[in-house]
């Protein structure tokens, strides 16, 4: 499991405040005892991926892990690692590296940043090519300001170091004005099940970055998608006073002994008295949680046979 992890770095030096980055580290279970529900151990080498200098492309943070099994140009198999990295000068921007050794070590791309101001919400490696899933909008550069809506965007490409130069679809709209998704549609991860791709995305009617819910859409192609039609929520974030009471981002779905097992990120301080519609209030912290279903009522909700 890849997981971002916050922390401070005080053998930097200089200013104190930058001292704060994201990173990406590395868990991990035996196969043979694997559970959903774990324990984890950590990786002792981690972080595996970590941010760069001060003036790099990712020099702040570096988060939003999208790890993918591919061939790579060269015809070797490799783990690409899609993420998003964050700079002192220029903002966010989409960016990947390649793995080896199973996730143990990372080497970045040359050509990053592939592109400025977006970052990933998923990839799939099919039929040898890259469907790269990313959120998107309108963007005041000067004001460093979105001006628009936060929407789902696809590009396909053989070759993850030529995503510049591959077209982009949109393929996850916003929905009506004072719907649950009508402000942001964004994190969707995709999975396969009954024949059929799946996607898990946050969303809200107020923020663009605070999302407060999971909904669905399908696929049979990994191109168009089609939101589930349900008055059900599929997910939503947990009750005052819980541990992700707050926000709650990128819902990871995998199979598992006939259930679905849902790993997420969730906001929250588990405190009374938390402002649940302000975002990142302080008191908060970002952790892990797990939610399951069975198959079989999760396609029951989705309305499939």
């Amino acid at each position: 499991m890849f997981i971002r992890g916050s922390g401070f770095f005080p053998e930097e030096g200089g200013d104190p405040r930058d001292h704060y980055h994201d990173s990406i580290g590395l868990l991990y279970q035996e196969s043979e005892t694997f559970s959903p529900r774990g324990p984890w151990k950590e990786f002792p080498g981690n972080p595996i991926l970590v941010h760069g200098e001060r003036t790099a492309y990712d020099g702040k943070h570096l988060l939003d892990c999208t790890p993918v099994w591919g061939t790579v140009p060269d015809g070797q198999n490799a783990l690409v690692m899609f993420y998003k990295g964050v700079s002192y000068e220029h903002g966010a921007c989409l960016a990947a590296a390649y793995s080896t050794d199973l996730g143990r070590s990372f080497e970045k791309l040359s050509r990053n940043p592939l592109q400025s101001f977006i970052g990933p919400c998923d990839a799939i490696f099919h039929e040898g090519l890259f469907y790269v899933f990313y959120g998107d909008m309108k963007y005041d550069t000067a004001k460093r300001k979105p001006t628009d809506k936060l929407k789902t965007y696809l590009a396909i490409t053989p070759d993850p170091a030529k995503f510049a130069e591959t077209p982009r679809r949109l393929v996850l709209d916003t929905g009506p004005e004072g719907s649950f998704d009508s402000m942001s549609v964004h994190g969707g991860r995709v999975f396969r099940i009954a024949n059929r791709w799946y996607m898990v995305y946050q969303c809200s009617r107020r923020h663009i970055d605070y999302p407060d819910r999971f909904h669905v859409a399908w696929s049979d192609d990994l191109v168009t998608w089609t939101k589930v039609t349900n008055e059900q929520p599929f997910f939503q974030r947990g009750p005052s006073g819980a541990w992700d009471e707050g926000g709650i981002w990128f819902g990871e779905v995998f199979e598992h002994d006939g259930s679905l097992y849902m790993y997420y990120e969730g906001w929250g301080s588990g405190k009374p008295g938390y402002d649940r519609r302000r975002p990142y209030q302080p008191g908060g912290r970002s952790q892990t949680g797990l939610a399951s279903v069975s198959v079989d009522t999760f396609l029951r909700w989705c309305g499939q046979p």
